[in-house]
């Protein structure tokens, strides 16, 4: 269990680096749903919309996982909640969350590489 745990804090630190905050482990809590199954609420702090909706697109892809929503709290607030069930007990709330995230970080970095070729494409078009 502790790999996992390692994984995932790994793969949030990773994530977040690129907005160069220095505490990252306290970014993100974890509480478990004890009203739904398989369900685990995380509160993402110092982030918004824009991450909270992206991580729930690439939740959703994923076939393991029944439901998965965000909310903001409160305007004023600059965290989210997110909420994440998945179909069994075997493949974990965190465990999605995790492969996601994953997930998400490559196809951005395959979006950066296409784009830096196009805007390279681009600059030897109008050179010509």
């Amino acid at each position: 269990m502790t790999g996992k745990k390692s994984e995932f804090a790994r793969i949030i630190i990773y994530l977040y680096s690129h907005h160069n905050h220095i505490n990252f482990y306290f970014r993100i809590v974890k509480e478990l749903d004890t009203k739904v199954m398989n369900a685990a609420i995380f509160t993402i702090n110092k982030e918004d919309h824009t991450l909270g909706n992206m991580i729930r697109n690439q939740l959703l892809k994923d076939p393991r996982v029944l439901f998965a929503g965000y909310k903001q709290p409160h305007p004023l607030e600059h965290k989210f909640e997110l909420r994440v069930q998945t179909k069994s007990s075997e493949y974990t709330p965190q465990d999605a969350l995790t492969n996601s995230v994953t997930d998400l970080l490559a196809e951005l970095s395959l979006f950066e590489e296409r784009f830096k070729d196009a805007l390279k494409q681009k600059k030897n078009e109008s050179l010509d």
